[in-house]
């Protein structure tokens, strides 16, 4: 009964995305995205994501190319645990 149980991720139902709150900077080989909120009331009202989402991360363009085929490889999914890559719905943006 108390015992650790294994919780799969549900499988994205639209479109693996880096979360709209991260502004890519291209970095040469690389891809840094960027915290950036909206606005000073959108950061005072939504702050507390700071407690999962990383100020900033680095990929590789492959990664990214991979995330805008629509795959997610596996060493990403701790980005998608964290947020930074989310399930938008399709055609968000």
């Amino acid at each position: 009964m108390f015992q650790p149980h294994a919780v799969e991720a549900p499988a994205p139902r639209g479109e693996v995305r880096v979360n709209p709150l991260y502004t890519v900077e291209d970095d040469g080989d690389q891809v840094r995205l960027r915290l950036r909120f909206p606005s000073g009331d959108y950061e005072q009202e939504y702050g507390a994501c700071r407690e999962y989402l990383p100020d900033s991360v680095v990929l590789d363009r492959q990664s990214l190319a991979a995330i805008a085929d629509g795959r997610v490889p596996a060493d990403l999914a701790p980005l998608v645990r964290r947020r930074v890559l989310v399930d938008l719905p399709r055609r968000y943006y």
